[in-house]
């Protein structure tokens, strides 16, 4: 297990009972949660454990949320181990189970930012999470340079399978990525409408998007009551993790 982000509570906060859903209790991908979740304040969100892929973005996602409001963490790389949910990220706060990153999102929400997310934000991380994100491994899995890169972070005899498998990468995994949109289109086109739609949002001033010919890192920039970001053609998984704090509804105004 690896400690990761925040810090922790006091050594006097009380002790939370955990909380664990049976397996007919878990939410499916994009599924609301079975269960109410039991925790209503930022102190009884605790023993948060993220099963999780360094290179996944929803996962970076996630982890860019909670590293963001000073949470405590540890991660487990894979899936979790006996749960019958068989994706990743998944979230246990206090043993209970949250399923998909937009749906971990959706859930904490409400305790982090004081309300739950509006409908307009709502879509936008819907958007990102089934269509973005999916957009953007096709593209990344498209030429096999790009994919020893998105599978940098892996070790052992893992690294090496993937390495080997990098030039047959190309010629179905795309597809499958393609398959998993809910919406069509290239990640040029779907990086225009997330940046059209984020420079729209009544809770942003102005954006300044910027393209680079390097697609390695997407920044946000707090300039008095703006962000400014560098948004390539094509997105890395850094967009999740670097500027998550807007796509779940934060109003930048109260973090500058």
């Amino acid at each position: 297990m690896h400690a990761s982000g925040g810090r922790g509570f006091a050594a006097s906060t009380p002790l939370l009972s955990k909380v664990y859903l049976k397996p007919e209790e878990l939410n499916a991908e994009g599924e609301d949660l079975k269960v109410p979740f039991p925790f209503k304040t930022k102190d009884e969100l605790r023993d948060l454990v993220l099963h999780q892929t360094k290179s996944s973005p929803p996962s970076n996602k996630v982890r860019g949320i909670l590293r963001f409001y000073g949470l405590p963490f540890s991660t487990e790389q894979g899936k979790k181990p006996g749960s019958v949910y068989m994706k990743y990220p998944v979230l246990l706060v206090n043993g209970f189970q949250i399923n998909d990153s937009y749906i971990i999102s959706k859930t904490l929400a409400p305790i982090l930012c004081g309300a739950p997310l509006s409908p307009e934000l709502l879509e936008l991380d819907e958007f990102i999470t089934y269509t973005v994100i999916n957009a953007l491994l096709v593209e990344m899995t498209s030429v096999p340079s790009q994919v020893r890169k998105y599978f940098s972070t892996a070790t052992g005899l893992k690294a090496w399978v993937f390495w080997l498998m990098s030039p047959i990468f190309p010629f179905f995994a795309p597809n499958i990525m393609r398959k998993k949109m809910r919406k069509p289109g290239t990640i040029e086109e779907h990086g225009n409408t997330l940046c059209a739609a984020l420079k729209a949002s009544s809770r942003l001033n102005s954006w300044d998007p910027l393209r680079p010919k390097t697609y390695d890192h997407i920044t946000p920039r707090p300039a008095k009551h703006c962000y400014k970001v560098l948004f390539s053609q094509q997105l890395c998984c850094a967009l999740q993790s670097d500027v998550c704090a807007l796509f779940v509804g934060l109003d930048p105004l109260r973090v500058l």
